[in-house]
């Protein structure tokens, strides 16, 4: 009896094995889930590195006539650079801005329909490419080397970064050159700076020197001997 009860038992086992669904193996319970795949795209290039320009030097101003504000002066004409008389160190604010009309007013000069130049001199590591965003109230010129690398001839409010050029420096000192022309009103100048292409650069400042006299400049007359004390 105990015989075929056990039989009956192993007959019954062999049917519930027979009986289930041969589906795969499951996961491990503890099985992680892939991880997602890295973003394959490369990074960004770096747009530049900011050169900072904190002053610029300022020159006397230059009254031009009506309806010819877009025209050289002594600062940009070789032969006549070494007579400009330049006020030194003239600082930015932090938004890289200059209100030249109180700069000029303060230097008692010509504060209306008048040019005047800002410099900015910069020493390069090596030649290079050179971003400039500016601003100006009224027209802008720039002049790079005594080259003219940008002009915009309009009558004006400042909107910051509204004029964009690509410049070219080469190994040593470069002298930049701004010209903003002046109708009525408001007269300032914005100005920034990026180093493009690894270019390695900075602000310097520009050393003071003797004013030569023009050649053509009336000779002064000779003063009189002060009288001797009595």
């Amino acid at each position: 009896m105990r015989q075929m009860i056990l039989g009956a038992l192993v007959l019954a086992c062999s049917a519930c094995l027979w009986a289930e669904d041969p589906a795969a193996p499951a996961a491990p319970a503890d099985a992680a889930a892939p991880a997602a795949p890295a973003d394959a795209a490369a990074p960004a290039a770096p747009a530049g590195t900011p050169v900072a320009i904190t002053f610029v030097d300022l020159s006397p101003s230059y009254p031009w006539a009506e309806g010819e504000p877009d025209k050289a002066y002594a600062p940009e004409i070789q032969a006549e650079e070494a007579t400009v008389a330049w006020n030194l160190n003239k600082a930015l604010n932090n938004e890289a801005f200059i209100d030249l009309f109180a700069a000029q007013t303060e230097a008692k000069q010509p504060a209306l329909n008048s040019a005047i130049y800002a410099r900015v001199i910069l020493e390069a590591e090596a030649d290079g490419k050179l971003a400039l965003s500016m601003g100006s109230d009224d027209g802008l010129a720039v002049f790079v080397n005594g080259t003219n690398a940008f002009r915009n001839n309009v009558m004006r409010g400042l909107t910051a970064d509204q004029d964009k050029a690509e410049v070219a420096l080469v190994k040593g000192k470069n002298t930049l050159l701004f010209r903003v022309t002046q109708g009525l009103g408001g007269w300032s100048l914005q100005v920034k700076a990026t180093a493009l292409g690894g270019l390695v650069a900075k602000q310097v400042a520009a050393e003071a020197a003797a004013v030569a006299v023009p050649a053509n400049a009336p000779a002064e007359a000779p003063k009189a001997d002060a009288p001797a004390a009595q």
